[in-house]
């Protein structure tokens, strides 16, 4: 049996400020679709189950505009079962159509059998998910899988994975954290988190998809790329960088290799010796146009001579002697503090501010 493991779509998500308003409603859709294009390829490879391990929606009380797009993904498949797992955003009922083929959990452990694969699902209280596992009883003579939503830990509010080894468990299907991993249970069973199949901002950087599982003598599985646009985290030192023309150079030459079509967070690091003022506005007015969208961020040190501002019988120079004297708390950047300092002090601070 070939099956699909997804989650974290945030079906009605509003996508926070990552992108500008003319490209939140285009990337709204974009979203949308890749959860009917995950079904078309389902149905394409002759896949006879869908686990949507949590968090559906962005809601607990999604527009009715996102329910009815969902029911009729689901109508549009017959052939393939849905097995809804709600999560932490969609905890409330977030659906009210009965479907043939669309099969949901509660608050205690229901089992799905389709022929030899057993499907368990259990939607996990806030607090206290780690006593679930004391009441699962998988017969070790089936293929079973098991869909849980949120953090695997130590805690007792946490998935504690060792607490499901022995249980005869092949696959753990899991959703809440955004980015694909996997690892063992036992000798014989997997976890896997399958991600969310669309980065929606740049704390959702990478190759984003789901996961393809087949049956056979266990349970074998892969991470399928699928996201209609990748959101890509480049960073590039310049440390050594003459200035910032050189700088600005290395970037693009790092990017080069970036599909047009892909989101760009692009971020300079590394100890210069020049001022780095206007270096990332600079960069996003030459990559705009090569990329969907481009996000420029500048978090190098320093940005001029440090050392030779300190001798300086000027405003900026008794700003750094006394900055590297006083008393400052470990957690503070002592070095960030001079470069804010100084760019005030020069009249850059306004660039400074707006780049990041």
């Amino acid at each position: 049996m070939r099956i699909i493991h997804t989650a974290d779509l945030h079906l009605g998500s509003s996508l926070g400020s990552a992108l500008p308003a003319d490209k939140i409603a285009e990337r709204r859709r974009e979203l949308v679709g890749t959860f009917a294009n995950m079904a078309d390829y389902a149905e394409s490879r002759g896949a006879e189950l869908m686990l949507l391990a949590g968090d559906v929606f962005d809601a607990n009380l999604p527009p009715r505009t996102d329910k009815d797009y969902f029911y009729d993904v689901v109508k549009r498949h017959p052939n393939i079962r849905f097995l809804y797992l709600k999560g932490n955003h969609d905890c409330v009922t977030s659906f009210t159509e009965e479907l043939p083929n669309l099969f949901t959990f509660g608050p205690e452990w229901t089992c799905y059998r389709f022929g030899n694969v057993c499907v368990y699902g259990i939607e996990l209280p806030e607090k206290g998910k780690r006593a679930a596992a004391e009441s699962l009883i998988c017969d070790p003579n089936d293929i079973n899988i098991v869909m849980l939503h949120g953090q695997t830990g130590s805690t007792d509010d946490d998935i504690v994975i060792r607490d499901y080894a022995g249980k005869g468990i092949d696959y753990v299907a899991l959703g809440h954290v955004h980015s694909y991993s996997c690892g063992d249970i036992d000798g014989r069973g997997k976890y896997v988190y399958c991600g969310c199949p669309e980065g929606r901002g740049f704390d959702e950087t990478g190759e984003k998809g789901f996961v393809e599982l087949e049956t056979g003598a266990g349970v074998s599985h892969r991470f399928i790329p699928f996201a209609q646009r990748t959101i890509r985290l480049v960073e590039t030192d310049v440390t050594g960088a003459r200035d910032k023309q050189e700088a600005l150079a290395m970037a693009i030459a790092m990017t080069g290799d970036i599909p047009q079509k892909d989101i760009l967070r692009l971020v300079f690091t590394g100890e210069t010796s020049f001022d780095t003022a206007g270096l990332a506005a600079d960069t996003k007015e030459r990559l705009k146009h090569r990329f969907y969208n481009v996000s420029v961020k500048d978090e190098t040190r320093s940005g001029v001579d440090v050392d030779a501002v300190a001798t300086e019988e000027t405003l900026a120079g008794e700003f750094v002697r006394l900055a590297r004297d006083a008393d400052i708390p470990e957690e503070l950047d002592r070095s960030r503090i001079i470069t804010i300092g100084l760019k005030a002090l020069y009249g850059d601070l306004a660039d400074y501010k707006k780049e990041r």
